[in-house]
């Protein structure tokens, strides 16, 4: 049995209070890149053990993961959790039921589709709000300083691609976003989503949750399930029960340059901690580089690539 797995079976039993022989089952779950986590089946009952990936610590505020994970349970999007430690990060959660990570292929089915939809809607558009503030440009700069610190030498790569950045931050910043500003998930890829045997949908995973512009969710979802020009058309619309404006649809594209230069910093960071992410870090520059092109050609601006 490896260190971390150990690790689960003692945690269980200090926090629910239970013998180690009612602990029946602990397997490691499909995906995550943030932190480590395990189904466990205890006394019958399924859960989910998380454990906080390396790093983190400097990368996640626990506290306010916790006041919005309570958030999302309370909309209905969020598994319930019955343990969560602010200083460690390690949470214990209920497990869905047969729930699967949403894919590409399951996402297009148009009961589905429509569904992924009505999710973001509904956290979107509560008249309840999260007490915290996403300041991308904060953490931007925050992940550049922690990546250089630790790898400047990989750091050169993007070195064009950040003064680009920081140019078209100007432009976004020219809108007034805090009348949009919602509850965002802010990492609304597709294995955060979680469908269970009677197509409901969950959000899972709210570490760097915030009040933020809800395209930013809307833009991660879109290159996560790399929707064709047609299909966010379709989204969209329906998400906004109208045809985006011009502003909108321009907020978007320069959000999807932003994400994913900010997701490469942290791909880059955490591979200093000792993960390994493959070629993920790169291939984001390199989409960043490819939104920030077309972003030209839409709107005729002088940017370099």
């Amino acid at each position: 049995m490896n260190n971390n797995k150990e690790m689960v079976y003692d945690i269980i039993q200090a926090t629910l209070d239970v013998a180690k022989e009612t602990i029946t089952h602990v397997e490691r779950t499909p995906g995550g890149e943030t932190n480590e986590s395990y189904f466990a089946t205890v006394a019958g009952k399924k859960y989910v053990v998380r454990l906080p990936g390396k790093g983190t610590e400097v990368l996640i505020d626990r506290s306010i993961e916790k006041e919005n994970l309570t958030f999302g349970t309370k909309l209905g999007i969020n598994p319930a959790f019955v343990y969560f430690d602010e200083r460690s990060g390690i949470k214990i959660s209920h497990a869905i039921e047969a729930a699967t990570p949403l894919t590409q292929a399951t996402a297009r089915d148009a009961h589905i589709f429509h569904k992924l939809i009505h999710l973001f809607q509904t956290l979107h558009e509560t008249d309840d709000v999260m007490s915290n503030r996403f300041d991308l440009f904060q953490k931007i700069n925050e992940y550049e300083q922690l990546a250089f610190a630790a790898n400047s030498v990989t750091l050169q790569q993007i070195v064009p691609l950040r003064s680009e950045i920081h140019a078209l931050q100007q432009v976004y910043e020219s809108y007034d976003i805090v009348d949009v500003e919602a509850p965002c998930h802010m990492d609304s890829v597709i294995i955060n989503i979680l469908q269970d045997k009677t197509d409901n949908l969950y959000l899972i995973d709210w570490e760097y949750s915030g009040m933020f512009d809800p395209l930013w969710d809307i833009a991660t979802l879109i290159l996560s399930l790399e929707l064709n020009e047609e299909e966010e058309h379709y989204f969209l619309t329906n998400y906004f029960r109208r045809e985006p404006t011009v502003d909108e649809l321009q907020r978007l594209h320069l959000l999807k340059i932003f994400l994913d230069y900010y997701w490469s910093l942290w791909y880059i960071y955490k591979e200093t901690q000792g993960d390994n992410f493959g070629n993920k870090g790169t291939a984001r520059i390199q989409r960043a580089k490819h939104h920030l092109a077309t972003y030209k050609m839409a709107y005729e601006v002088d940017v370099v690539v």
